[in-house]
């Protein structure tokens, strides 16, 4: 058994760390960028368009929680959608990639009619939570872990508000302020719209954008992400990782498939088909995750991305096309499947390699 296997094995039996928006919490986080300042987006803003501020934290911001959103309120092409952060240094996002923000929080010179916000790894961070006090008017989304942040800000005390099931029993506990409710895919109070875990971000986003724009437009984005139903999903069964399930990921860790995954990262990439499926391979406890590619990249809707890469030998790889510029070693070369919702795509996948079982426990790890 190698220190590695060590060591996930005594964080999933000892740690206190939530199973939730990001699995064990820094043990899997994106390293902090180490590679100098990034190249700077230009950001325009169109004076007929509503303000989407979604607020990131350059050392760890949780990619479903941020590329979500982000894609969805982008998709519509009726918002200006910022990712704004303390810095303008590339964001660590788990798991695993850097991205440059739009803006520092500090030079925000415009009313933000939205703010998204995600799951942290400093949720106490006095910038973030300033800038939502600041703004307690707008629209407020709070993804999975995110209502950390909300809380902090004691500027919602009473609303009621959900979040990952796995935390739910923890922020209740500490956060007694808020009314924490449970078996909510999304929940609304006032300007308050809040989701369970990570993949619930999906339903969230999609809840305010029908709010400000209209059923059409959330009608064609579900369409366009191949949405496995007709309507937005409001039911939910809250199921929170237990013993059982850590005993499961330990036994998969010690003795199962543990593969090391290099997904591709292609300029005009889709950013909600990246964060599902990279989100998801996550959650299976891979050896390694990252993201490769040829360097900086803008993704589909413009973002500068870079990806993760330090080594070049894979188990599996998972390529948007035919990996044909890859140059290094794998076993297995699967190629993205675009014309399915991306979560049960990468869901078949997970239960393929790993069993329906585990597939399950996946399910859980992404609130889904």
């Amino acid at each position: 058994m190698n220190y590695l296997r060590i060591e996930i094995l005594f964080l999933i039996s000892f740690s206190s760390l939530a199973f939730s928006c990001a699995p064990l919490g820094e043990f899997f986080k994106t390293d902090k960028w180490v590679g100098g300042k990034g190249e700077s987006p230009n950001i325009t803003l169109d004076p007929n368009k509503k303000n989407v501020v979604l607020l990131a934290e350059e050392n760890g911001t949780e990619i479903t929680d941020l590329l979500i959103p982000f894609y969805l309120f982008s998709e519509t092409k009726q918002f200006n959608v910022i990712i704004a952060s303390k810095t303008n240094e590339p964001i660590s996002v788990w798991k695993g990639l850097y991205l440059i923000p739009h803006i520092k929080i500090e030079d925000i010179n415009f009313k933000p009619n939205v703010i998204v916000i995600p799951a942290t790894f400093f949720p106490e961070d006095k910038t973030l939570i300033g800038f939502i006090q600041k703004n307690v008017s707008a629209e407020i989304l709070s993804v999975c872990e995110g209502a950390r942040l909300v809380a902090n800000s004691n500027s919602f005390d009473g609303f009621q508000i959900t979040t990952h099931a796995s935390a739910l029993q923890e922020l209740r506990s500490n956060y007694k302020q808020m009314n924490w409710l449970d078996n909510k895919r999304y929940l609304v109070d006032r300007n308050l719209t809040s989701t369970a875990g990570v993949s619930s971000a999906v339903e969230g986003s999609l809840f305010v954008i029908q709010k400000i724009l209209g059923e059409q437009t959330k009608n064609q984005l579900l369409k366009k992400i191949h949405y496995p139903k007709d309507n937005i999903n409001e039911s939910h069964i809250s199921r929170a990782i237990g013993f059982m399930d850590q005993l499961s990921i330990a036994k998969k860790v010690i003795f199962g498939k543990n593969q090391t995954i290099g997904v591709e990262l292609n300029p005009d990439a889709d950013e909600f088909i990246l964060a599902a499926y990279l989100d998801s391979f996550n959650r299976t406890f891979p050896l390694r995750i990252e993201t490769f590619g040829t360097g900086v990249i803008r993704s589909k809707n413009g973002l500068i991305l870079y990806p993760t890469a330090k080594k070049k030998d894979y188990d599996l790889i998972l390529c948007e096309s035919d990996c044909a510029g890859f140059v290094g070693t794998f076993q297995e070369r699967r190629t993205i499947i675009n014309s399915k919702y991306a979560f049960d795509a990468a869901l078949d996948w997970i239960k393929q390699d790993h069993g329906e079982s585990f597939a399950d426990i996946t399910k859980k790890l992404l609130d889904y």
